[in-house]
């Protein structure tokens, strides 16, 4: 009758040692959810924070002025930030040079962004003018 008692004993501890653990494991599965979603929200604040000073000139027709600033941004961006870099894509064989940008003329710019959302590539365009009709 004694080893009977002891088994009794050991197998509600086993028991209870199992529930504890089941318990556990569900607290610590709902408590990373929330920092799950906070990791994402920083992750989303940080592509905005890098795209932010370039996108504003995107998508558009843009002036020679604005051409020369998308230029300047992206190359302090390049400067500042080792992970993600922006290359810049149009005239002189794929480099982009400042001192090719006409004022007088209208320029398109468009990007590529990578799998995660960051910028990784800008591409101007001469605006050709269309021909007047007679």
């Amino acid at each position: 009758m004694d080893n009977a008692v002891k088994a009794l004993i050991i197998a509600g501890a086993v028991l209870i040692a199992i529930l504890l653990i089941g318990v556990g494991i569900t607290i610590f599965n709902s408590a990373s959810k929330p920092l799950d979603q906070g990791q994402r929200q920083a992750d989303k604040q940080e592509v905005e924070m890098f795209n932010n000073p370039i996108i504003s000139c995107l998508g558009q027709e843009i002036s020679g002025n604005q051409v020369k600033t998308l230029v300047s941004a992206i190359t302090s961006s390049n400067g500042q930030n080792t992970e993600h870099k922006i290359t810049i894509n149009g005239k002189d064989a794929g480099e982009y040079k400042i001192g090719s940008v006409s004022l007088r003329k209208k320029y398109n710019a468009t990007e590529d962004i990578d799998g995660i959302g960051f910028i990784n590539n800008v591409n101007i365009s001469e605006v050709t003018a269309t021909p007047k009709a007679d």
